[in-house]
């Protein structure tokens, strides 16, 4: 008898998977200033750890201002890009982290909401605009760390 489908290789464009099994996005809500934190580390071993063969991390703004909350994560500065190179090379690639985050250490939760962050509306002629904020964002998600 074969194994189910959902256990059997798959290949989607050059990325072969060793199973059917992909790991959602989940959004934490624990980044400071659009940075990744030990939290992620924690978060993301433990899930790269489960035997899915795919694993995304949460939403990434692109500008501070596209974030759905005070704690996502994003991609629009150079320490934003170096903190998720961070926890992504704490992974240590298929199969998980190659250390242990100590177990002794809670989470920290999210910090306060800043004062003074308020929602607002983009004028459509904006929304419609190429960002080249994007284009920057885009570039600093390419390369061996993110597929």
């Amino acid at each position: 008898m074969s194994s189910p489908k959902l256990f059997q290789p798959l290949t989607v464009g050059a990325l072969a998977l060793a199973n059917r099994i992909v790991i959602a996005p989940m959004c934490q809500y624990s980044a400071v200033d659009g940075c990744m934190t030990d939290w992620h580390l924690v978060h993301l071993g433990q899930l790269s750890h489960s035997g899915a063969a795919l694993l995304t991390i949460e939403a990434t703004a692109v500008l501070p201002e596209g974030r759905i909350s005070y704690g996502d994560v994003g991609l629009w500065d150079d320490a934003n890009e170096a903190a998720m190179d961070a926890v992504l090379k704490g992974l240590g690639g298929r199969g998980g982290a190659s250390h242990t985050p100590p177990h002794d250490t809670p989470p920290r939760p999210p910090p306060p909401r800043p004062q003074g962050l308020h929602r607002f509306a983009l004028a459509r002629r904006q929304a419609d605009r190429p960002r080249p904020d994007q284009r920057l964002a885009d570039r600093r998600a390419l390369g061996d760390r993110v597929q």
